[in-house]
């Protein structure tokens, strides 16, 4: 029996703001990626753990990111799973444990989305996020910034927000009450100019990467399920353009509060395993392809 890996991936949105409007991001991220020519300089490293980029494949039409994460001294003992004997780990003081993830980009009509596998022990999408803009951000990409960026007063952030499930709206519906809501919209997503009544005219003066709007109901009320800022939220979600959302409200007389956080788009997988356990890449990218022909 062939070996497997049960992984969770989930579904991101990826936007960059401070882009001029022509430009692709997955061109855009294989070339950042690829400025880069020693492999020690695509090493980010933050509290101990070590996170790199190491292949960015465009292929058929999406981009395959693999990534790799370690921690130095990370060389826990060894144990013989039928003796049961325990020994210490074989590895020098240079080496160490290496943990594997995997990311799909694929660029929609209304959206550029990235599919994530969650690996406990590699790196998390926020963590990709960081390592994304910390990439662009590296001397080696000054002439591509300047190049793609819409002002070069205005820098170039990247973000990434989970993708709000369509039971998430099902679950706000059912309240018979809502007490409070608040969403976020990010730039530059359509719903930042749409809704920009709603998120008064501070937030664009600002130049605010995403802003957080909160609504609260008056005592014993309910805000309108057909207006204001619920409507807003189910406007964003009809687009997929819903970012992190919060609703607390009342079902069945109980308090309850939902967030878009616990209600992503997401799928339990069983990923093709190498001799040595990892991920196999080139089997995971036909899996990760089957799902992404699921996602809306």
């Amino acid at each position: 029996m062939s070996k497997q890996k049960r992984r969770k991936i989930e579904v991101y949105r990826l936007i960059i703001s401070g882009l001029k409007e022509d430009v692709e991001y997955l061109p855009l991220l294989r070339r950042a990626r690829n400025a880069i020519k020693d492999e020690h300089k695509a090493v980010q490293t933050i509290g101990g753990k070590s996170h790199a980029l190491h292949e960015v494949k465009l292929t058929q039409q999406v981009l395959w990111l693999r990534f790799y994460s370690y921690s130095d001294g990370d060389r826990p003992d060894v144990i013989n799973t039928k003796s049961l004997n325990i020994k210490p780990n074989p590895l020098s003081d240079n080496e160490t444990q290496v943990y594997w993830t995997h990311a799909l980009v694929s660029d929609r009509d209304d959206r550029v989305i990235m599919l994530i596998e969650r690996v406990q022990t590699g790196i998390w999408p926020g963590r990709i996020e960081d390592y994304l803009q910390w990439l662009f951000e590296r001397p080696e990409n000054e002439e591509l910034l300047a190049e793609v960026q819409a002002d070069a007063d205005v820098p170039l952030t990247v973000t990434l927000e989970l993708e709000a499930d369509k039971s998430f709206m099902k679950q706000v519906a059912q309240m018979e009450r809502i007490i409070a809501a608040s969403v976020r919209i990010v730039r530059p997503n359509p719903g930042w100019k749409d809704y920009e009544d709603l998120l008064s005219k501070e937030a664009q003066a600002s130049d605010a990467k995403h802003a957080d709007i909160g609504m609260h109901a008056r005592r014993n009320a309910s805000l309108k399920k057909d207006d204001g800022i619920v409507q807003a939220m189910k406007d964003l979600d009809q687009k997929n353009k819903l970012g992190r959302a919060v609703v607390e409200g009342e079902v069945d007389g109980e308090r309850r509060t939902i967030s878009t956080e616990k209600y992503g788009k997401s799928q339990y997988m069983n990923l093709p395993a190498d001799a040595d356990g990892n991920v196999a890449s080139n089997a995971a990218l036909d899996k990760f392809r089957e799902y992404l022909d699921e996602v809306d």
